[in-house]
């Protein structure tokens, strides 16, 4: 995301359209925007239980991977 603030602002806008459309630099973003969502997602299923936290079932099967 970085990356792509950075090209928006500093280079031409022809720049953008081919730094997306290599195949190899969508993966990587959709790596890098899967994590971040996968992080919200489990900060938000957190339930308070006791003296600790009950985490969603889901996080902790992808976890195990």
């Amino acid at each position: 995301m970085l990356l792509l603030s950075q090209a928006a602002a500093n280079y031409s806008p022809r720049v953008l359209p081919n730094l997306i459309s290599n195949r190899k630099h969508q993966y990587i973003l959709g790596a890098f925007l899967a994590t971040i969502l996968y992080n919200i997602i489990t900060v938000i299923g957190l339930e308070p239980k006791g003296d600790g936290y009950l985490l969603p079932g889901f996080s902790v099967l992808l976890e195990g991977f």
